[in-house]
């Protein structure tokens, strides 16, 4: 096992689908010099497959997000913006 960091981007219109080993578990997600960041449990040697990640700005209509997702943290960026990550 290992922990890697992903990419998200900031923008609350788009369903984003991030490639990770099959099974990764998301440990947190956090801004890094003005990113937005995954970080993530994975086994490298495991299959890729994709992720649907959500991220939505405070006061934004939630019209594309699946019911069924499970919200995993929010995020307060040195600019000023929180994001609601699914």
């Amino acid at each position: 096992m290992i922990i890697y960091k992903y990419l998200l981007e900031q923008d609350p219109t788009q369903v984003q689908l991030v490639s990770m080993p099959k099974g990764a578990r998301i440990l947190h997600v956090g801004e890094q010099y003005g990113e937005l960041y995954a970080w993530a449990m994975v086994r490298p040697d495991a299959t890729n497959v994709n992720y649907k990640f959500f991220v939505l700005g405070t006061g934004t209509p939630i019209r594309h997000l699946e019911m069924d997702v499970m919200f995993t943290n929010t995020v307060q960026m040195s600019n000023g913006l929180v994001w609601h990550v699914f």
